[in-house]
Formats: structure tokens, sequence, C-alpha cells
């Protein structure tokens, strides 16, 4: 091998360990990033949280259901049980944005239910609105697919929370 070559190749080996160490020190960042977000979602705990979803829970034959409002007018609202039977139904006016509702009926059985909106349209059709549910955070997992807030028995992305609220006693 000629000098030059051999220069060359001792160049690139020396270029290939430090793209090599430089590699490593960025996993260790991103290592040391993911830990330090972990510990700020930790606050989370015992706080709600809101997104995107159809499902509310009665307490005292009351269930809140929320829901985006694209433009002002009439909703139709249904709440069903667990197995999908229809339970009641109630139409309201509402103005654009963010909206919640209570079904307010004590014969509504404490327990967990679905429920759907629709927004009567001008040409006499329906709009499907956006619907949230609400539940609070009772733990933090650092999953595969990055941080997971444990709500509601199951498991949300921190990228789908819509807000965060603190809970009224």
């Amino acid at each position: 091998v000629e000098n030059t070559e051999f220069t060359a190749q001792m160049a690139q080996f020396s270029s290939l360990g430090e793209q090599q160490k430089g590699n490593e020190l960025l996993e260790q960042l991103i290592a040391a990033q993911s830990g330090n977000q972990l510990n700020q979602v930790v606050g989370y705990i015992g706080k709600q949280v809101v997104f995107e979803g159809d499902k509310t829970t009665a307490t005292d034959g009351k269930a809140t259901i929320r829901f985006e409002m694209p433009e002002s007018g009439i909703v139709d609202m249904a709440i069903y049980d667990e197995n999908g039977l229809f339970i009641r139904s109630d139409s309201q006016s509402f103005a654009k944005g963010d909206q919640s509702y209570q079904f307010d009926d004590p014969t509504l059985a404490d327990g967990n239910y679905s429920f759907k909106v629709g927004v009567r349209a001008d040409n006499g059709g329906s709009i499907v609105a956006k619907t949230y549910e609400a539940g609070k955070v009772t733990g933090v997992v650092n999953g595969d697919s990055g941080i997971l807030l444990e709500v509601n028995d199951h498991t949300l992305d921190l990228g789908n929370v819509r807000r965060v609220e603190q809970l009224t006693s």
C-alpha cells in the first residue's frame, strides 16, 4: 500500500471512530432527556386530562359529555350503556367552541357509558362533532413509543392530551 492510500485509510478510520463516539453521546443525551421528561410528566398524576374519546362515567345519576362545536347550532346527544344499548337522548342549542353537557337523571346507574353528539346542519343533515372524554391520571409509563399516561384503565399517549385540569373535590 502506498503512503497516500495508507494515510487516506487512517483518516477514514479516525473519522469513523469519531462518528461512533458522537452517536454514543447522542444516545446518552436522548436517554437523559427522556428521563427528564418522565420526571416532568409525573406531575400529571392526580390531575384530570381531556382527550379525544366518546366515553363517560355516571355517578349519582350524572354523566358529563364533552364536545367541540364546529359552529353554533342545535345538538342532538345520546348516551349508551356499556353494551351499546340506547339509554337517553337530549337536544339543546350551543355556541361554537368547546362545550359540555351533563345528563342529570336519577335513574342513570353508576358506571361507564358511551355517547354520540351530532350537530344539526343547515341542509337538514347532521355534522358529527369531535367528542372528548376526561379522566384522572393514575400513573405514568415510559413506553417504547414514548411517555404514556394511565387514564380510565388504559394508557394514553401524552401527545393526545388536549387539556390538563385540576380536579375539584
